[in-house]
């Protein structure tokens, strides 16, 4: 299928606008997934902080007890948690001890985890040994460290939840979950997501509509064009197009319309000239045929057609000899015109007529040149001479009756005018010799007329015999 210039900008065009409306989809559920993910980690950590700051100062309660420095009020505590000190955490015989890693001399400190107050939403608390994590309240569960998801979206007493597996940040080995209620959060981001979706689209269809309306617009010329193209080849006659802009398409239009003009102007007279040249042919007497180099009828005229009994309609496009019912055209469409090259070939033929009388025909068989004077096909022409021949012969009887009679009393009045200029009965005087010789040179230039005429009939009735000799 062949599409339109329409169709060919339209769809890369909607290729375009779709993949940047998918991208542009894309990055709007990625800014706006991580615009919630980050409420939703900002609501975490307004519980986590709390529950962090509470074991930092625990852990440095009891580190500060079993050490040489301990406290002698709760302010110094507080003062010595507030140094950010970073505690190590490890499990001996299922026991808890805190030990400072920066510190020369690795002392270990037992911890209870029973004098933290846990938050509510504190889900479990996990120690890491050997690449495991393990729950300080089984620890003969474990969990692959590397299997452990920063978050997880859950399911709790039908409620959604996001956990959150996060690391105490001044406890190594420290890990704890935290459930985050995210049902709210989640319907928020859904219907931003929607309403993005949503808008997205009907700004990608808004776009369409309004690029579709305008290439309309723009191609409205191209298509009228080219539907009137298509009514020309088809024969059919057309209106000219309105001009509506002065644009470029304006000016293709105006053109369009001066060579509809022109083409109708020529239309036209190529179909007078086609018209007249049919009649002129069609009334001709002589019978016009033309074929082509395989000797398939291309055209003939109505007296072709009377004169040897076909029809057109039958035979275009077929060998003629395939509709001659005489024998002789047969044979001379069938032998001689294959013999013709570049000269004309002139036969008469006796042909009967439908009456069934003899009617001498000329066929005269010419090549038909193109502009190049390549052989295309061949012409014929067939002329009915019957009556033209009926009349020469008249004409030659006639004239060898008239000379014939001629002839015979000029004998004679040569004969006896040689009488009297031999002087046998009787004498002339100077003066009437010279009117008997001028008479005598007269009566033989007429004889020698007369015999030039006998010559000719002879020649013309077909009677004169050739006597070659070398």
């Amino acid at each position: 299928m062949i599409l339109s210039i329409r169709h060919r900008i339209l769809l890369p065009f909607l290729l375009i606008t779709f993949f940047m409306a998918f991208s542009a989809m894309l990055i709007c559920i990625e800014l706006i997934n991580g615009y919630f993910d980050h409420q939703l980690e900002n609501k975490a950590q307004t519980v986590l902080t709390p529950i962090e700051h509470s074991f930092n100062q625990m852990a440095s309660k009891t580190f500060l007890e079993f050490s040489n420095n301990a406290p002698t009020s709760f302010n110094q505590v507080l003062q010595h948690s507030n140094l950010q000190n970073t505690f190590g955490l490890t499990v001996i015989n299922n026991r808890f001890f805190l030990y400072e890693p920066n510190s020369v001399s690795l002392s270990l400190i037992p911890f209870s985890f029973e004098a933290v107050n846990f938050s509510k939403n504190l889900r479990n608390i996990y120690i890491e040994l050997d690449n495991k994590i393990y729950n300080i309240n089984n620890m003969s569960a474990s969990l692959s460290l590397a299997g452990a998801s920063s978050f997880k979206d859950i399911s709790k007493n039908g409620q959604r939840y996001r956990r959150f597996f996060t690391q105490h940040p001044q406890i190594s080995h420290l890990y704890f979950y935290i459930d985050v209620h995210s049902e709210g959060i989640e319907k928020k981001r859904n219907s931003k997501l929607a309403f993005v979706l949503v808008g997205l689209f009907l700004v990608n269809e808004f776009i369409i509509v309004i690029f579709s309306i305008i290439l309309k617009h723009i191609t409205r010329s191209l298509t009228e064009m080219t539907q009137a193209a298509k009514n020309i080849t088809k024969g059919q006659m057309i209106t000219p197009m309105k001009v509506k802009s002065n644009d470029e398409f304006g000016l293709l239009a105006q053109s369009f319309n001066n060579m509809l003009n022109s083409v109708q102007t020529k239309t036209a007279e190529l179909i007078y000239e086609k018209n007249r040249s049919k009649m002129i042919l069609a009334q001709l007497p002589d019978g016009i045929i033309v074929t082509d180099l395989n000797h398939k009828l291309f055209m003939a005229n109505r007296a072709a057609e009377n004169m040897l009994g076909f029809s057109t309609d039958c035979a275009k496009g077929h060998e003629l000899i395939q509709y001659l019912k005489d024998e002789n055209l047969q044979s001379l469409f069938s032998d001689e015109l294959k013999q013709i090259e570049s000269n004309q070939l002139v036969r008469e033929v006796n042909i009967n007529d439908a009456k069934g009388n003899d009617q001498l025909y000329q066929i005269t068989i010419s090549p038909l040149l193109d502009s190049t004077y390549q052989k295309t096909g061949l012409i014929t022409v067939i002329r009915n001479i019957t009556q033209e021949n009926q009349t020469r012969y008249l004409k030659d009887n006639f004239l060898r009756s008239v000379t014939h009679e001629l002839k015979t009393p000029l004998t004679s009045i040569i004969g006896f005018l040689n009488i009297l200029k031999k002087e046998l009965h009787g004498n002339l005087n100077d003066k009437q010799k010279e009117f008997l010789t001028i008479s005598l040179l007269n009566s033989s230039m007429l004889k020698k007329l007369i015999n030039n005429l006998l010559d000719l009939s002879i020649i013309h009735s077909g009677q004169l015999k050739l006597n070659k000799s070398t």
